[in-house]
């Protein structure tokens, strides 16, 4: 007798590349924004790798500049690699994953964008 969630299961990394997306498009305004190439755009790019976990790093750190980046980095590697995981679990699993990607990083998005203008 077959599962309900009888769809077949994704491999880790296509499941990690498909929360990647979700979690790191939102943050493509770095790419499109009309603002000039100056050395403050290089440096919001340059953090792009950790702006997903952007949102609960600065809210939980915020002060203290290395630990504040260090929680950044760790929050987007424990996303990741959990909502990875978790998409590897089948359709409901990947569908969970994709919605709490995008819930995390489209505020976060938002509020980043909202500070790269101040």
């Amino acid at each position: 007798m077959s599962r309900p969630d009888s769809a077949p299961r994704l491999r880790f990394r296509e499941s990690f590349a498909l929360i990647a997306a979700c979690l790191y498009a939102p943050f493509s305004w770095l790419l499109v924004i009309d603002y000039g190439w100056s050395p403050y755009r290089w440096g919001w790019l340059k953090m792009w790798p950790v702006l997903p976990g952007f949102l609960p790093g600065a809210i939980w750190l915020h002060g203290n500049d290395e630990l504040e980046f260090f929680a950044w980095g760790a929050t987007t590697l424990s996303l990741l690699l959990g909502l990875s995981w978790l998409g590897t679990r089948g359709t409901v699993g990947l569908t969970a994953a994709l919605l709490v990607a995008l819930a995390v990083s489209i505020p976060s998005a938002y509020i980043a964008y909202a500070l790269f203008r101040a």
